[in-house]
């Protein structure tokens, strides 16, 4: 059943590009004229027909995808993307994440992340490329996979920034392990392009590439600006830079701290990985509507766990509200007339904001049963 709800969604995406016209919302075309001005040794940055924010090895990759047709790349990058995303999904599953249950769990926790992923399918965005490979990162973390897990963490910051920060935390909880297996990888990664193309070039890209980093960021950004803004009021940028520092820092000490005080492996790497990507929603360098996909997994976690062992009233409403409002925006997105809802009322930074807060009750309340039921984190 799980399978077939799936592949009626991918046909119906897939039938949508192949029989219209490409929209405003497809990223697809950007990917694509980023492959072909690769190829041509064209700028990436500066090319006004087209807003490209992504590394130049990213550009290179999609430099087969430049060679297709339109119609039959868009497709092919949609199914190689939910591919990726879905084979991550059950690879973290089977790996037991979030709790040694979760393989049992898996067709429930497929069910409840669709309507949270098929905007981002949809719209050809890269996010689900991104989250598929983080994903792959924590499996091969519980695996003990080290070089695979810098691998794919590497993939994912070459696609888009903040995944850096997920790739740190592991790194400060395994430093001997990860840390220097995934600068390697990151070296290699910044080093390709240069094989690919004219130095020159590469290097000419790299340094636009850095000034379109380091310009000052949109606050009609849909983070935790917005929230304030439209809720209480607004934050100052020193303010606000103040509290990313803060929150990122507070995510990196409760990792050090659970790993020395042994708290379960799976639950604390899965819970460093669901209060990441809040972070990276609430506080990442451009976050978008669509980049909140990447608080699916962790969402449909808590659902599936809620749903089989059940709850209080105050815990089912509080969960209903974090799943409500995701699905509620992307209603809000699928509908022209409902669109300034999902802008103004932020109801996906909320959403973002209420899962860290259910995420943050284990450390502040039980601290995850570590006195009680102390379980080996293994030796780093």
């Amino acid at each position: 059943m799980v399978i077939a709800v799936w592949g009626i969604a991918i046909i119906a995406v897939c039938g949508r590009v192949a029989l219209t016209k490409s929209s405003r919302q497809d990223l697809f075309p950007v990917y694509q004229n980023a492959g072909k001005a690769w190829l041509n040794g064209q700028d990436l940055y500066r090319n006004s027909e087209f807003d490209y924010r992504y590394s130049p090895l990213f550009a290179a990759a999609m430099a087969p995808m430049a060679r297709l047709p339109a119609k039959l790349a868009s497709i092919s990058w949609r199914l190689l993307s939910v591919f990726c995303f879905l084979a991550a999904l059950s690879w973290t599953c089977r790996a037991g994440v979030p709790d040694k249950f979760a393989s049992e769990k898996s067709p429930l926790i497929f069910l409840l992340i669709l309507p949270l992923s098929l905007g981002n399918l949809n719209n050809g965005q890269a996010n689900l490329l991104v989250l598929g490979a983080l994903l792959a990162a924590v499996a091969a973390v519980i695996r003990s996979w080290w070089m695979s897990a810098a691998i794919v963490l590497t993939i994912a910051a070459t696609i888009k920034i903040y995944p850096l920060a997920i790739a740190l935390l592991l790194g400060v909880m395994f430093p001997r392990l990860l840390l220097w297996r995934f600068a390697l990888c990151l070296i290699v990664a910044v080093a390709l392009p240069f094989a690919l193309q004219r130095i020159d070039y590469v290097s000419h890209q790299y340094n636009d590439w850095l000034l379109y980093l380091s310009r000052s960021l949109s606050e009609w950004y849909s983070d935790l600006r917005l929230l304030f803004r439209v809720w209480f009021v607004p934050l100052s940028t020193t303010t606000y830079v103040v509290i990313q520092l803060a929150a990122g820092a507070a995510i990196g000490v409760v990792a050090v701290v659970g790993k020395i005080r042994h708290w379960p492996i799976q639950s604390l790497i899965a819970w460093i990985f669901s209060l990441s990507c809040c972070w990276m929603t609430l506080f990442g360098p451009a976050t978008e509507s669509a980049t909140y996909v990447l608080i699916a997994p962790a969402t449909a976690w808590i659902v599936c766990e809620l749903l089989v062992r059940g709850g209080g009233a105050i815990e089912t409403a509080w969960v209903a509200g974090i799943y409500g409002l995701q699905v509620l925006a992307r209603m809000a997105s699928w509908f022209g007339g409902m669109k300034r809802f999902g802008v103004y009322a932020s109801p996906l930074a909320l959403s973002a904001l209420l899962l860290a807060a259910y995420l943050l009750r284990p450390a502040i309340f039980r601290q995850m049963n570590a006195r009680t039921r102390p379980v080996a984190a293994g030796r780093d």
